[in-house]
């Protein structure tokens, strides 16, 4: 929706938010009412305090959910905003999913047997979209426990009737 003055302004599904983005250096474009109509704002941890580069909490409304789905691509994904700032979506991904998916899709067409290693499960987001063309699939050995849970809850919430049947076998 718009960023500027180090914060951004995003959009999921119905729920607007609003959190920082130190890489926004030029000012916003949209009028203040816009940022102040966020439904959810995180708010950075004060200076001095441990972990306050990357920590804070989310003052969210009454009527927002802790957590949410949002169809992103034709894939459904949960938002759930964490202490670090993260939602648990990353849509500036949503090109190299779309890259990863067309290169699968056209081996699989050729007949050949396509097998995925996802290095970075962060979200589950790009498992999900390279599911429907793969034969196996694996996160990395050293996927952090809430990663191999975003991957699975991911799948959990999306039509898993799609995916091949090793695509559940996620492997920590």
């Amino acid at each position: 929706m718009d960023s500027g003055n180090e914060e951004k302004l995003e959009r999921f599904g119905s729920v607007v938010v609003s959190r920082p983005d130190p890489q926004a250096l030029w000012a916003k474009t949209l009028d203040e009412t816009h940022w102040l109509a966020a439904k959810a704002r995180f708010i950075k941890s004060k200076s001095g305090e441990v972990g306050a580069a990357r920590s804070g909490s989310w003052s969210i409304a009454p009527d927002v959910p802790a957590q949410w789905p949002i169809a992103l691509d034709g894939l459904t994904m949960l938002v759930k905003p964490t202490a670090f700032k993260h939602v648990g979506v990353f849509p500036e991904q949503v090109p190299n999913w779309q890259w990863a998916s067309e290169l699968i899709k056209n081996r699989a067409g050729q007949g050949s047997s396509v097998k995925v290693l996802n290095l970075f499960s962060y979200t589950g987001g790009a498992s999900l979209a390279a599911a429907p063309g793969i034969d196996a699939f694996a996160c990395a050995a050293n996927s952090p426990p809430f990663a191999v849970l975003s991957a699975a809850r991911a799948a959990s919430i999306a039509d898993a009737s799609a995916m091949p049947p090793a695509a559940s076998e996620i492997t920590s």
